[in-house]
């Protein structure tokens, strides 16, 4: 597997499409500074998922983007491809070419593609990181990497050596893993929850599943009895029904002969309706007559009185001064004749318009043609005059970059000249130049770690004493604190306080003497009740206490002196007695004090346990009671037993006195500390002196040193310059020599084509033109201003004709209207004289007419009156048959209401039956004729419905309804019996109200929750079985990486040391873990200490020695783990000639299993190479050009 094509497209500095091929083997890329060569690098690294915009050299993700030039516009996005040849099949993909693009927008999108097809950053790290390139991209060693590699931390050194073992896959899903665990705790957490909710959920779910099954039987009993409550129902309003219905149809039967009776009695009222009707209608219409003769008469004589008003009125003419019609003709006709003269100067005004606007298009032609003429003339003669000046100015510049060119050509002579003397200057003084200070540095450094070790010590014998002294003052706080806690525990009682106050009494028993230690609790018990009390000097002083003290108070006082002395000689036990004697165990300083004691433990032995103290009792009879470490009494007739509150005063009273002591010990060590800590104060200044001043001396010696070495490589770097500048000088020289002869030949050829130019055309006569383009304008502007004066011309005349067009049409308008009026006028006067005459002629008619109405008037009165008489004879025949009918309808109501009646039972009645069937379909959902034939009175009624249901188990899931008759027919019955199924039915709904409100739902509620609850307990086991299958993952993970990262050390750090070996003959130089007994964890350091050098600090190696220190560890790795591939970006540049081919040498070994990139500016490893890529830059655009060593060889 190797690099086999890498293509730019605007990326960075390479703005147009760049492809560089690699082949197997070592690739030089070669180029001035600045020319582009590390941007191959970053493309490398970018293409690869190179993140951080710092890594790329740029502020900014988008800075990869060609910026643009002063020639060139900035692009738009950019793009590389990356193939890798995959014949061997390591990259884990089925193609034999691999190719990697990554496309990135100046918006800020990024794109990513495996052979064309889009992929995630995920799935490319992924794929190179089974071939050791993950994301620290340890195979691209950059500019600046190789000390970052130096001061990387030890962990991140670690980093390197992970990656190239392929180890960072694993740590990713490790980590995944590590988080799917984490999000699974809190999934498991919810899913606990939940779990704990539903099992909560579940308790009131089963008791109201259990009520609904209870309900459901109850409910089955309700709807046996309703239905049989309803059928009965329907029954017997089906028996009502029927009844009233026959009475119905009885009284229907007499309603319909009365009706008959009432049909005959109508047709004679309406026969003599019918009479009387007639007469009426007579009688209306005389009294019609008799109106309508009256209006008339009073018409006619309204029409005598209006004929007469009319000929008075037409009697009289009117009379209206008017204008004559032919004063308006001869107005008129002179009008007319204004408008004929104003339309022949119309027209004379149209045809000179025509004749102006015919010349005026000829003059523009002309004029047109002028200003085209001029227009190409002058367009010619600048034509020539450019070509002459471009002829012109190439001619100067020519002259201008020949005598440039041979100023460049002498200034590169003298200066390769020069650089020659300063390069056998430089080369001498390196020769020369024998460096001294490295010795005195070494010294240096001994001195200083010596004192560095003895500051150390001192520091730490500082640091013991102080956390001594620590530890010793706080022993004494903790003592004086408990002492004086001890203090405040030993004070007496209120009431023992006060009774010390008292004169005659001298003390307090407690604290007048001492206990061995350990024995205090047994003192203690064989002192009680009197550990505390007071101690006065005789019983007489005693009572004057007790005289004035009203408290509870204990005292104590010593005998008589004869009884002390009886009591002495009888009691005090002997010295050789085979146990131990309670007296003996305590002492005083006071006589008062033993005497009390003696007075108070005589015959008071003490042993270890209960045992012990019983076997005292019985073997020894001087021994009266007998006291227990523990603070148990006994006596031979009882025990006492001490119990947990069983501290008493002089164990607290010791205990004191303990802490009293060691705080004063302690106070004493802490005492004597003190001299120490100053003493060692003094040593550890004294040693910080010594550090500080081998600190300088090293620095000193450091600051020589780096400047020897310093001078050496400026002697060095002056060399290499120098003969660069040589070889710059030498081909500038060249390039002069070889620009001088181009430019002699451009101006040759400049000034030949100014001799052909000028032989070939003159320039044209452009004034003669201008003179014709200006008269054919002013001919033009002439006809035109004609033009608009006639048109403004023949507008006004337009107008005035228009306006004496209108006159003359109003004029003959008005005479025409003055004929229509006289003749109108006239009309009207005959007409009014024949109405006239018509109005006389009505006056004496209607006057006749007047007589002839008045007489007919007075006849139709006449006859009015008789019918008036017959009409009232028929009224009162037709009363009596109404009086008949009446009496016939007055029966009919009583039949009706008789009928209504019965009716109006039958539809409450059937109303009943309607509800009884809607009960029927509605709450029982049984069709009435069914529900009569199942439920009705005649069917026997099954046992169970007077009996209270069977309650299921509450385990069932379901009720089982009771069988009814028809579902078993062996079920027992009885007759039906109203009552007893409404008793039933009432019983029934009292069961169902006394068990409340039931959850109809609960029954499927309880089995679905049963079943998510039992879905979520299996889904919390999945999690947890899932846990420890992740967790096992995890300690797989830590496994593999543990035996693979310890393979690829141990390979790594034996490479090192042969690689290091080589690169410093002589030299030594490991790689270290920083915690071997953690190899997960474990960092690395790296110790180097070139040959004849006993420095071991990597700060303290030349710039030469750090850099190849930085390369031996990175081709230890690339030699434990190889990678297809490795780009080095100028690794050498600060190697000597020496150190250079040693580094050629590892290079030619790593070329076996690897391909290499190398960019560089040495000869030596040009040299090396099996290809070399030039990488040029002109106006801001990188260019590249290849070539095969082995093909130029041949």
């Amino acid at each position: 597997m190797y690099l086999k094509t890498l293509t730019l497209r605007g990326f960075k500095s390479f703005a147009s499409t760049t492809t560089l091929r690699f082949e197997p083997g070592i690739t030089a890329v070669v180029g001035p500074n600045g020319s582009g060569k590390s941007n191959v690098v970053d493309a490398l690294t970018w293409v690869m998922g190179e993140q951080g915009a710092k890594s790329l050299r740029g502020a900014k993700m988008a800075d990869v983007i060609f910026a643009g030039t002063a020639l060139k516009p900035a692009l738009g996005r950019a793009e590389v491809s990356l193939t890798i040849d995959n014949s061997d099949g390591v990259l884990p993909i089925d193609y034999t070419e691999v190719t990697i693009t990554r496309t990135m927008f100046r918006g800020g999108g990024s794109e990513y593609a495996i052979n064309g097809t889009p992929a995630r950053l995920l799935d490319i790290q992924e794929l190179l990181s089974d071939t050791g390139m993950g994301k620290q991209m340890h195979v691209i060693v950059g500019q600046g990497q190789l000390d970052a590699i130096l001061s990387a931390t030890p962990v991140e050194r670690r980093g390197f050596i992970e990656e190239s073992a392929g180890i960072l896959k694993h740590r990713r899903r490790k980590e995944r893993a590590l988080r799917k665990l984490e999000s699974m705790s809190d999934k498991a957490a919810r899913v606990q929850d939940l779990a704990s909710e539903l099992k909560r959920q579940l308790g009131p779910l089963a008791r109201q599943a259990k009520a609904a099954r209870r309900a459901a039987g109850i409910q089955a009993q309700l709807t046996d009895a309703r239905s049989r409550l309803v059928a009965a129902d329907l029954a017997v309003w089906q028996a009502k029904l029927n009844t009233h219905s026959s009475d119905v149809e009885e009284l229907k039967t007499a309603r319909a002969a009365l009706l008959e009776e009432l049909g005959l009695a109508k047709q004679n009222l309406r026969e003599a309706e019918q009479a009387a009707n007639r007469t009426r209608a007579k009688f209306d219409a005389a009294v019609r007559a008799a109106a309508d003769l009256g209006g008339v008469l009073e018409r006619t004589k309204s029409l005598l009185a209006l004929a007469q008003e009319r000929e008075r009125n037409l009697s009289q003419a009117e009379e209206t001064p008017r204008t004559d019609p032919k004063v308006l003709d001869e107005k008129a006709q002179a009008a007319k004749a204004l408008e004929d003269e104003l339309s022949e100067t119309t027209d004379r005004a149209r045809l000179k318009l025509t004749e102006i606007v015919t010349k005026r298009a000829e003059l523009d032609a002309a004029e047109a043609a002028a200003a085209n003429e001029f227009a190409r003339l002058s367009t010619l003669r600048s034509q020539l005059r450019e070509q002459r000046a471009r002829l012109e100015g190439d001619i100067a510049q020519a002259k201008s970059r020949l005598e440039s060119a041979e100023n460049l050509k002498t200034r590169a002579q003298r200066e390769l000249a020069e650089a020659q003397e300063r390069f056998a200057i430089a080369q001498k003084a390196v020769q020369n130049y024998q460096p001294v200070q490295i010795m005195a540095q070494g010294e240096a450094v001994k001195s200083h770690d010596e004192a560095i070790a003895r500051r150390d010590r001192a520091r730490q014998e500082l640091d013991d004493l102080l956390a001594q002294e620590r530890e010793v003052r706080n022993q004494a706080s903790h003592w004086q604190a408990r002492a004086e806690a001890l203090s405040q525990a030993t004070v007496p009682d209120d009431v023992t306080a006060e009774l010390l106050k008292h004169e005659q009494v001298t003390g307090q028993l407690s604290k007048l003497f001492t206990v061995t230690k350990g024995w205090e609790g047994a003192i203690a018990a064989a002192l009680q009740p009197f550990t505390d009390a007071g101690v006065t000097t005789n019983a007489q002083a005693a009572q004057t206490v007790m005289a004035s003290f009203n408290g509870a108070a204990r005292l104590l006082f010593g005998a008589a002196e004869s009884d002390a002395e009886r009591m002495i000689d009888e009691a005090a036990p002997a010295p050789s007695a085979p146990f131990t004697w309670a007296l003996h165990l305590v002492s005083t300083q006071d006589p008062e004090s033993a005497q009390i004691l003696q007075q108070s433990l005589q015959g008071i032995a003490v042993a270890e346990d209960d045992s012990q103290a019983r076997e005292l009792l019985d073997k020894y009879p001087q021994v009266h009671k007998v006291v227990t470490s523990k603070g148990s009494v006994h006596t031979r007739w009882s025990i006492q037993q001490a119990g947990e509150d069983s501290s008493n005063v002089l164990a607290l009273r010791a205990e004191y006195e303990s802490a009293q002591k060691e705080a004063a010990l302690a106070q004493q060590q802490a005492s004597n500390l003190g001299a120490q800590l100053e003493q060692a104060r003094q040593s550890l200044d004294q040693s910080i002196r010594e550090a500080n001043l081998a600190i300088k001396a090293l620095r000193a010696a450091d600051a020589k040193a780096a400047e020897a070495a310093a001078q050496r490589s400026q002697l060095e770097t002056a060399e290499r310059m120098a003969q660069a500048e040589c070889e710059r000088a030498e081909a500038a020289t060249k390039r002069a020599e070889a620009e001088a002869t181009l430019r002699q030949e451009q101006l040759a050829e400049a000034q030949a084509r100014q001799g052909e130019k000028q032989n070939q055309q003159s320039e044209p006569d452009v004034e003669e033109a201008r003179a014709a383009m200006e008269a054919a304008s002013q001919a033009a502007r002439q006809i035109r201003e004609e033009e608009t004066e006639i048109k403004l011309q023949l507008a006004t005349t337009q107008e005035r004709l228009a306006a004496a067009q209108g006159r003359t049409r109003s004029l003959l308008s008005a005479a025409e209207r003055e004929r229509s009026e006289l003749a109108r006028r006239a009309l009207l006067e005959k007409k009014r004289t024949r109405a006239l005459s018509h109005a006389k002629a009505v006056a004496a008619q209607t006057q006749i007419l007047l007589q002839g109405v008045e007489a007919s008037y007075q006849q139709a009165v006449t006859i009015r009156a008789e019918v008036s008489r017959l009409q009232q004879e028929q009224a009162g025949q037709v009363g009596r048959l109404r009086d008949q009918i009446e009496n016939f309808n007055q029966k009919l109501g009583e039949l009706l209401e008789g009928i209504h009646r019965d009716e109006v039972a039958c539809s409450e009645i059937n109303a009943q039956v309607t509800a009884a069937e809607r009960s029927a379909r509605l709450e029982l959902g049984v069709e009435p004729l069914a529900l009569v034939a199942q439920y009705g009175p005649e069917q026997p009624v099954p046992e169970w419905l007077f009996r209270a249901p069977v309650i299921p188990d509450e385990d069932a899931e379901e009720e089982t309804p009771p069988a009814s008759a028809e579902q078993d027919e062996k079920t027992e019955t009885r007759p039906f019996n109203v009552a007893e199924v409404e008793a039933a039915y009432e019983a029934a709904q009292r069961r169902m109200e006394r068990l409340g409100k039931v959850n109809p739902l609960a029954l499927e509620e309880h089995r679905a929750l049963s079943e998510r609850y039992e879905y979520i307990t299996t889904q919390l086991a999945d999690l947890h079985q899932s846990r420890k299958d992740l967790l096992k993952i995890v300690d797989e993970v830590d496994d593999h990486v543990l035996k693979v990262f310890e393979s690829a050390f141990n390979d790594t750090a034996q490479a090192f040391q042969e690689v290091f070996s080589t690169l410093f003959p002589g030299g030594r130089g490991r790689l270290v873990l920083t915690e071997p007994e953690d190899l997960l964890s474990s960092g690395i350091e790296v110790e180097a200490r070139p040959a004849g050098k006993k420095v071991s600090r990597l700060s303290l190696l030349s710039g030469g020695e750090r850099s190849l220190v930085a390369v031996a560890m990175l081709i230890a790795i690339f030699m434990a783990r190889p990678s297809p591939f490795y780009v080095m970006d100028e690794v050498e540049a600060a190697l000597d000639d020496t150190n250079l081919g040693r580094l050629l040498g590892i290079f030619k070994r790593l070329k076996e299993n690897s391909q290499l990139i190398v960019i560089t500016h040495q000869k030596r490893t040009m040299e090396v190479a099996d290809a070399l890529y030039g990488i040029t830059m002109r106006d801001g655009v990188t260019k590249v050009v290849s070539q095969r060593l082995e093909e130029r060889s041949h």
